[in-house]
């Protein structure tokens, strides 16, 4: 998970900065991310059957090698100019990196002990985010001095690495449980989540914080350090600093007290509700240090959300179940945060960013208040049955 994060955010990092510095605009660095994470949601189906009925290794190194074959291709398109192009193979090499996201969670379901879950996704986790971490500051590093061939290069170099490492995991059987396209999907689906109130809870506040939280954030990782502090491009670095500080954090902070039948009983709409609040606060001061404290606060409170909510529907979820519950979630959180993305680009490049902001914050308390009640209503009927 490590070696594979490094190579996902290695080369879109780079690439959002790369067409940031052409134009000027935040809607043209959200692309890059809009054409990553969009193919999940159109291909769900394929990606459920990869998930399902391939054995985890064999799929796991197949997705890998395949997404280092089109990322040598993005570098060789952005070199030549064909920027087109290029946003049209990172959309390819979305679909088979997006589907390892799934294919990696199917795993910690079928690999962990079931009263080990919740730690091994935090460990997995962990991981992930180290990845890419390393991998976004390589990028913001290496714009400025090499190619866009020789980071491509670099960023295929991962994935390899990668698939090296997925072939020494014990071989598990495929789960075989996938029939049918979208119809079936979505039938399995909220089968599984109309059965248990608090699996739903978990599925709608996870896929809430990515369409929200995270949409917001491909744009403020880079706007607020230098639109809105007016810092060099290079400061692109210390903001995904203080981000992953503040990821680490939160997931530190789950992993000590949210996680066991002895952690604290916090409720996940209340977190939610916080993390709302957090979303506008980096704008109530143009100070580099106060602005970047609320910034470092806001994703610290974001990864504890998105933490509580997986570990939930992993732990909650039958094994059957888990294949379609994570091509649904990744399809559908990622799939709408490249929505998102591209409407809070388009506004931030018309209104800035502090406004969209507080527009965000609103809306996700609406969306908050009427899920919260039609949750609530499906637990009483459990009560009642």
């Amino acid at each position: 998970m490590f070696a594979s994060s490094i190579g996902t955010n290695l080369i879109l990092v780079a690439l959002s900065v790369h067409f940031f510095q052409l134009n000027g605009s935040a809607l043209g660095a959200a692309g890059v991310y809009v054409a990553q994470f969009t193919p999940v949601i159109i291909f769900m189906p394929l990606a459920w059957r990869i998930c399902d009925r391939l054995p985890l290794r064999t799929a796991l190194v197949s997705l890998e090698l395949v997404a280092a074959l089109l990322t040598i291709l993005v570098g060789a398109t952005v070199a030549g100019g064909y920027l087109w192009l290029a946003y049209a193979l990172i959309f390819a090499r979305g679909f088979f990196d997006m589907t390892t996201k799934a294919a990696r969670n199917v795993a910690t379901k079928q690999y962990a002990l079931p009263e080990s879950i919740g730690r091994a996704n935090n460990m997995i986790s962990a991981a992930s985010y180290a990845g890419q971490a390393f991998g976004a500051l390589l990028g913001f590093l290496l714009i400025a001095r090499q190619p866009m061939m020789s980071i491509a290069s670099i960023n295929a170099v991962t994935f390899v690495l990668s698939a090296g490492l997925c072939v020494l995991l014990p071989w598990r059987a495929a789960i075989k449980s996938a029939e049918g396209g979208y119809a079936a999907l979505w039938r399995r689906g909220r089968d599984a989540l109309l059965s248990d109130a608090a699996l739903l809870e978990a599925m709608g506040y996870l896929v809430a914080t990515v369409i929200i939280l995270q949409g917001f954030n491909q744009v403020a990782r880079l706007w607020i350090p230098l639109a809105w502090l007016q810092l060099p491009a290079s400061s692109g670095a210390i903001s995904e600093v203080v981000g992953v500080l503040g990821v680490v954090s939160g997931l530190a902070f789950v992993s000590r007290f949210l996680t066991g039948t002895k952690g604290l009983n916090w409720n996940i709409p209340t977190v939610f509700f916080c993390a709302l609040v957090l979303l506008c606060t980096p704008f109530a001061t143009r100070s580099v240090t106060v602005s970047f404290l609320f910034y470092f606060l806001f994703m610290m409170v974001f990864e504890i959300i998105f933490m509580m909510s997986m570990n939930s529907i992993l732990t909650r979820s039958k094994m059957d179940d888990v294949p379609c519950l994570m091509v649904i979630f990744y399809g559908c959180a990622f799939g709408g945060m490249a929505i998102s993305a591209t409407i809070i680009g388009a506004a931030v490049d018309q209104n800035g960013l502090p406004i969209v902001a507080l527009g965000l914050a609103l809306g996700g308390l609406i969306f908050a208040a009427a899920f919260y009640r039609y949750v609530s209503r499906r637990r009483v009927r459990e009560m009642a049955a």
